[in-house]
């Protein structure tokens, strides 16, 4: 067994946490500091990494945009230190954080040996609904009295609700476009691209390239034995949409399905 980086590329809410907590089962160490307990799997150190590269560009996980810049190269060096001491274990590790699309120009596409690519993809009015949801329910349990009364800033976020479902598809369309960038200069021996509701049916597939191809053993938990995504209820309509955002995430899914075929 030796050092091999395994990264997972996918947009928010698409079972990204769902992949690292199966890797992580495993055997591949997806979560710094490592600990049984964390329900994300997430190296910490990276995930600070990645925020802080695009807090010094006045952008949030929501706004990103590329191309980044790192005039000092200071941004480079810490994530040199970061990936040489992970490598020097001498085993297999990775992470996951969506934001990996948006830094990985800036950050790992010259590294050696490369990163071995693992992406996610979901239906973009679920990825828009669960983030939707999400939002709605920090809101209302940041109130306290919203056991009682609704509060104010819920309210008025469920008022602008059309606002934010187009603000979150024209992120979804910009991270998927950014992983498939990085996919489509990715060697197909490098890159594994799967649907997330495909990960359980298709798990034998992945292992066979993880374990064959990548020549890295994994242990025996199956998806089956882990704690699935939680559910959304019915999505959003399409026609809630702005019509060029929802074209935009459809040609958008036409690329992901073509890669998705490879595996």
């Amino acid at each position: 067994m030796s050092a091999q980086a395994v990264v997972i590329l996918g947009m928010h809410r698409s079972y990204t946490t769902l992949l690292a907590e199966w890797l992580h089962r495993n055997g591949i160490n997806m979560d710094r500091p490592a600990t049984d307990s964390s329900p994300l799997r997430e190296d910490v150190e990276i995930l600070q990494l990645h925020e802080e590269v695009l807090t010094a560009h006045g952008m949030n996980w929501l706004n990103a945009r590329k191309p980044l810049a790192d005039p000092d190269g200071a941004f480079a060096q810490r994530a040199s230190r970061l990936w040489e001491a992970r490598m020097s274990v001498g085993l297999p590790w990775g992470w996951k954080d969506p934001r990996t699309c948006i830094v990985y120009d800036l950050l790992y596409a010259r590294r050696t040996p490369p990163p071995r690519l693992i992406a996610v993809y979901r239906n973009p009015l679920e990825v828009v609904t669960s983030l939707y949801q999400r939002e709605l329910q920090r809101r209302t349990r940041r109130h306290r009295l919203g056991r009682y009364f609704p509060p104010v800033m819920s309210w008025h976020f469920h008022r602008m609700r059309q606002r934010y479902l187009n603000l979150y598809l024209n992120c979804s369309n910009y991270y998927n476009l950014c992983c498939l960038q990085i996919l489509e200069q990715t060697p197909p021996e490098g890159r594994i691209v799967m649907h997330g509701a495909d990960l359980l049916p298709n798990e034998k597939k992945l292992r066979e390239k993880i374990e064959t191809v990548w020549r890295i053993p994994l242990g025996g938990v199956g998806f089956a034995g882990l704690r699935a995504p939680s559910t959304i209820g019915q999505p959003i309509a399409s026609s809630q949409l702005r019509a060029d955002l929802w074209t935009e995430s459809q040609r958008l899914m036409r690329r992901w399905r073509r890669l998705a075929l490879e595996v």
